[in-house]
């Protein structure tokens, strides 16, 4: 009878052992996010475009419409993501379709953030995102994906934030594009996005954005103003251009 015993607890402590193992080697991936692009909303036609090219950034091509989103954008591209300036090109369009942004792109009234942040996927992650979203779909999208938008800022003082599919993300159209290089010279001579930091005028972070100030995806925080500051090749050039009044932003090069 004793001996039975000892045979019963060697094997669970065999069984539990080997359940160790395979939790060492079979570890719980978290999901990993990465900066990809922040728009900026504006006027019709981005005239505030001039403020950009005025300091030496070319656009990536020629202005998009979003067919059946009511929007339209322009983009100013970097090796590793992109800044987009963003309109509202039919506004009833926009109502219906995402009345969430319809509201937001009257910022300058209703004072909500005018920027969104993409994220994109970073290596083997999690499919299960950190922070309670909704799903947005197009008609230009691939089947089966879609773009999940926090649903926690819904306040509007906060960005937009929203994680992208993966062939929607720099690092993987990228490869695809022989002229990428050439269309990413800027005048200016910057080339990598190396930080980003949003000032919102709001006391109390959501969810969403203090996991990723936790995670250091991007730097969030208060102040008097809604501010988006970008940092170029990590400052090389020593200089900071303020966009302001035309665009919330400063630009450090």
């Amino acid at each position: 009878m004793n001996h039975g015993r000892k045979l019963v607890a060697g094997l669970l402590l065999l069984l539990s052992a080997f359940d160790a193992q395979l939790g060492s080697q079979q570890p719980h991936a978290e999901v990993v996010l990465e900066f990809d692009h922040v728009f900026i909303l504006v006027e019709k036609d981005a005239p505030e475009a001039t403020t950009l090219e005025r300091l030496g950034l070319r656009p990536f091509g020629e202005p998009v419409r979003h067919t059946g989103q009511g929007t339209a954008s322009i983009g100013y591209m970097f090796e590793n993501a992109y800044v987009e300036l963003l309109w509202v090109d039919d506004p009833a369009v926009l109502a219906a379709e995402d009345p969430l942004l319809s509201r937001r792109a009257s910022w300058k009234r209703n004072g909500a953030s005018p920027f969104g942040v993409g994220l994109r996927r970073a290596g083997v992650t999690s499919d299960t995102l950190p922070f309670p979203t909704r799903q947005r779909r197009a008609e230009w999208m691939r089947p089966g994906t879609a773009i999940y938008i926090a649903a926690d800022t819904s306040n509007q003082m906060e960005p937009s934030f929203f994680v992208i599919p993966t062939y929607m993300a720099v690092p993987t159209f990228r490869p695809t594009m022989p002229d990428f290089a050439d269309r990413t010279a800027h005048p200016l001579g910057a080339r990598v996005l190396t930080r980003v930091s949003i000032t919102m005028p709001r006391q109390e972070l959501s969810s969403t954005s203090r996991w990723l100030a936790e995670r250091a995806v991007l730097q969030l925080q208060t102040g008097q103003e809604h501010l988006l500051e970008l940092e170029l090749d990590r400052g090389a050039q020593g200089k900071v251009y303020d966009a302001r009044p035309a665009l919330p932003m400063l630009i450090r090069y």
